[in-house]
């Protein structure tokens, strides 16, 4: 079992600047006052990231960055809040308003970003339908991001006759478990951690129905049908999307 103790908040930004000497970090634990404080890290010509790991679980941080040439610094126009999160070590750890199931590799642009996956407890359960309609809906083939798979669901709900909604989706996007907003509808490999990781789970006290859960990831060859996965006994299928089914949504963590 792979186990991570990260702890830290990562701040990126394009480098539209040419010639800078550098880049200087700021970060306060209050709003930012007109004296800032002292610079907290300065970073070589043509940066665009930075991550802080000197950072308490759950704290709030300020931080502001600017470019600087010679006497002459740029600020970004935003200053960005950030609350610092504690990556889980255990599969089954209880966290952030659920349960951390295992971490998926998602490719964004040209590099891979590594997601720890944390799913909805017992109360975020329901049994709904995928769509009211056996149709295609682009944007939902990602084996792994079920992020990007749910808001194209959303997307492409219209009330314009005949009406198209996506009911296991708003279920998830709908869910606030723990104060969080950021669930969404597991893809096929997300949800597949559940049974993967079944016996770190089933000791940490996390439960399933011994039944079909949907999944954010539709049928490649049959858009008539999404994916369902079966926790208890990894079983999976493709189910027509107006068929009833299970659903238990998660939110995601970046780690790398």
């Amino acid at each position: 079992m792979t186990e991570f103790s990260i702890t830290g908040n990562r701040l990126s930004w394009t480098d539209t600047n040419n010639g800078e000497y550098g880049y200087r970090i700021y970060r306060s634990d209050v709003p930012f006052g007109e004296i800032l404080p002292a610079v907290y890290a300065e970073l070589p010509p043509g940066s665009t990231g930075f991550l802080d790991t000197d950072v308490a679980p759950g704290s709030t941080n300020y931080y502001k960055v600017s470019s600087f040439f010679a006497d002459k610094e740029i600020f970004a126009a935003n200053t960005e809040v950030v609350v610092a999160n504690h990556i889980p070590t255990n599969i089954g750890d209880e966290v952030f308003g659920g349960v951390y199931i295992g971490n998926v590799t998602v490719t964004e642009g040209e590099t891979d970003s590594i997601y720890a996956i944390i799913m909805a407890l017992k109360d975020g359960e329901t049994r709904t339908t995928w769509k009211n309609a056996n149709t295609g809906t682009t944007g939902t083939l990602s084996e792994v991001d079920g992020m990007a798979n749910t808001l194209a669901m959303l997307a492409a709900n219209s009330d314009v006759t005949p009406v198209v909604t996506h009911p296991a989706a708003e279920w998830c996007t709908e869910y606030t478990g723990g104060g969080f907003e950021d669930w969404y509808l597991p893809a096929r490999q997300e949800m597949r951690l559940a049974y993967l990781n079944r016996d770190e789970l089933a000791s940490s006290g996390m439960q399933f129905v011994s039944s079909y859960y949907w999944t954010s990831t539709q049928h490649p060859t049959n858009a008539t049908t999404a994916w369902v996965e079966h926790p208890v006994n990894g079983n999976q299928s493709n189910n027509s999307k107006t068929s009833s089914a299970y659903v238990r949504p998660v939110r995601r963590i970046k780690i790398q």
